[in-house]
């Protein structure tokens, strides 16, 4: 971490005076948030609950008071969107207004398959089939004859809202799909199901997408890692943020 732990290191002593509650997206928590939560309550003087969840959940949390921060790996509106539209929202519509959203950096979406899978590139419009469902056979692809066993995140995660978004032109992917509570869990039950076809961050550590086999496909679909807080968070909060910040600067460079 160079400068930025030596920083840390100097600021160490500062005696905390709150715990800052932090949920959300494991992508962002996974990459710049757990890792280096030392360094982060050192530079900011607090203290750190962290919650990995769902960015659609963190952001839920955040509007409902429940949370400082949220962490979310889409950008806000399409997400907020999203969290409008469920059960777990009562209110009027989300505005962008009332919240600070912080860019961080970028991912990109990656998708992943059994390792028996056959198939070794999809074009844009394979994936179209395969994610809405109206390919449902590995064989129309160039695989095996052998069904597609599509898993995902639920409807508030962000990879599934990008992918929604800038992919299958605002449609949801199939509902046959098997869902996964934790971003973690889909390379496990992929690598675990024949047939499979999943999706993960490339912020994701190697280490999590191991017995799987990235499939490249045509194309990119970029994921923005933002974190958010409310208008007129409290001093201890925006030292948190601005802790992430500076953890981002070196973490996510490329």
């Amino acid at each position: 971490m160079g400068v930025l732990t030596a920083f840390a290191a100097m600021h160490a002593s500062v005696v905390t005076a709150d715990t800052v509650d932090i949920r959300g997206s494991t992508t962002v928590n996974g990459v710049l948030v757990t890792p280096f939560q030392p360094e982060i309550e050192a530079l900011s003087g607090h203290k750190l609950k962290i919650t990995p969840s769902n960015s659609g959940l963190g952001l839920t949390e955040l509007i409902g008071m429940n949370a400082d921060i949220a962490m979310i790996s889409a950008p806000f509106k399409n997400l907020a969107d999203r969290v409008g539209k469920t059960l777990n929202h009562r209110g009027p519509p989300i505005d962008e207004r009332n919240f600070k959203v912080v860019h961080l950096g970028y991912a990109e979406v990656l998708f992943i398959v059994h390792p028996h899978n056959k198939v070794r590139r999809l074009s844009r419009a394979q994936l179209q089939g395969l994610l809405s469902g109206s390919i449902t056979n590995w064989r129309d692809v160039g695989g095996t004859d052998q069904p597609v066993v599509l898993v995902s995140s639920d409807t508030m995660g962000a990879i599934r809202t990008e992918i929604s978004r800038t992919l299958l032109g605002g449609k949801d992917i199939s509902h046959r799909a098997r869902v996964v509570e934790r971003a973690p869990d889909a390379p496990k039950l992929v690598a675990t199901t024949a047939g499979a076809l999943g999706f993960v961050s490339s912020a994701m550590p190697a280490s999590q997408r191991q017995g799987v086999t990235v499939v490249p496909h045509e194309g990119k679909i970029k994921q923005t890692l933002f974190i958010v807080t409310r208008q007129g968070a409290s001093a201890a909060v925006e030292k948190v943020v601005e802790a992430i910040k500076a953890v981002a600067a070196q973490a996510l460079q490329r």
